[in-house]
């Protein structure tokens, strides 16, 4: 069996596009090429262009695929993705648990101090976050496919995915090709198949209407001898300009990852929950510790130390002999002193000076009548 080349695929795929768009209303000649360029890294294998009869300009482009560039096609995880995603994740938590120990009293850890607190609030972030990382990698946010990562950084109004029958066998068991199958249908990109005799096959139309709503840019595309021209002279510049501009703009052919989306939002996100938390455990630093025991064992706690308790000194074993007790012979007013029965006048005779004396109880005094 003959192997097919890439360079086969891309003049299918162009000779494929004429007949696809042949019959559509256009002022003008069809323009078509291989091998363009664009600003950023862009690379397009097959374009075709033409203005419609508004005067605007249409422009279809396809990207290539062999068994030996078959990693353009086949999704990888996202592994730095996935890492900033678990952190955002691992982050929220430790805002959500410093929000829920104001409530709930065993997430307070009254038993730590501050600093092992922390540490402790720290760790479990960490954990948090791989448990996100290991048990969400399958999630599909995370598959990376080179040829539609780079449809999406450049606006043409139509784009297509030309590959190789060889490149998936079984095709639809297949997990790559399904995902690939996927993403063009949610991008709204057009899927070629071609076989063994170069024959193209339609599996997916592009979408009629815009999914990006116009946030790609329009870039402008040269062919490949123009573009390596425009790099020389590129290269012609100061030495330190050289080195800020591969610094700034690192990409290259052979780097299919180039096109990943950036962590800034990520990092934000970061940023701002650590600023929260950190906040927040500042307060739990001003608060005064409070220690929330539990009943049943703090009261198994007070038992087991009442026993071990030394008696004082100097106390009798037995109070009764201290305590006079309320009863029929003994009442009340009787030990406190308040009887209020009149005590009996005792009349005391005096000689000789007065005949009569008489006492009285109440005012402590005595009355003497001299007559």
């Amino acid at each position: 069996m003959a192997t097919i080349h890439e360079d086969d695929i891309k003049r299918v795929a162009l000779g494929f596009l004429r007949s696809y768009y042949k019959h559509r209303p256009r002022s003008d000649e069809m323009r078509t090429a291989v091998n363009m360029r664009g600003e950023g890294g862009i690379i397009v294998d097959s374009y075709l262009s033409y203005t419609d009869p508004e005067g605007d300009a249409f422009i279809a482009t396809a990207e290539a695929t062999s068994v030996d560039t078959r990693d353009e096609v086949k999704f990888s995880v996202q592994i730095r993705l996935l890492f900033w995603d678990s952190m955002v994740f691992g982050t929220l938590m430790g805002i959500l648990y410093y929000l829920g120990s104001s409530w709930v009293s065993w997430l307070s850890m009254p038993v730590l101090n501050p600093t092992l607190r922390a540490i402790t609030v720290l760790l479990v972030i960490v954990i948090l976050a791989m448990i996100y990382r290991f048990g969400l990698r399958p999630l599909r946010r995370y598959r990376y496919i080179y040829a539609i990562a780079q449809f999406k950084k450049y606006h043409a109004d139509e784009q297509w995915v030309a590959l190789a029958k060889a490149v998936f066998p079984l095709l639809d068991e297949n997990p790559y090709y399904r995902e690939l199958k996927r993403q063009c249908t949610r991008f709204g990109f057009g899927l070629i198949l071609v076989d063994n005799q170069l024959q193209p096959r339609l599996v997916i139309s592009p979408a009629k209407e815009e999914i990006f709503d116009r946030q790609r840019e329009a870039i402008k595309l040269f062919s490949l001898k123009n573009y390596t021209r425009l790099q020389e002279l590129g290269n012609k510049d100061w030495l330190p300009i050289k080195w800020w501009r591969n610094w700034t703009n690192p990409y290259r052919d052979q780097d299919y990852f180039r096109f990943r989306s950036g962590f800034k939002h990520q990092g934000a996100l970061i940023a701002f929950g650590l600023v929260i938390i950190a906040t927040l455990h500042i307060k739990e630093l001003k608060r005064m510790p409070v220690y929330h025991p539990n009943e049943v064992a703090y009261s198994k706690q007070m038992e087991q130390e009442a026993e071990h308790l030394k008696k004082e000194e100097g106390l009798s074993q037995d109070p009764k002999p201290f305590v006079v007790p309320f009863g029929e012979e003994n009442k009340e007013e009787d030990i406190i002193g308040l009887n209020e029965e009149e005590e009996e006048v005792e009349v005391i005779t005096v000689k000789p000076e007065a005949e009569v004396i008489i006492y009285d109880p109440f005012n402590q005094n005595l009355i003497f009548y001299d007559c």
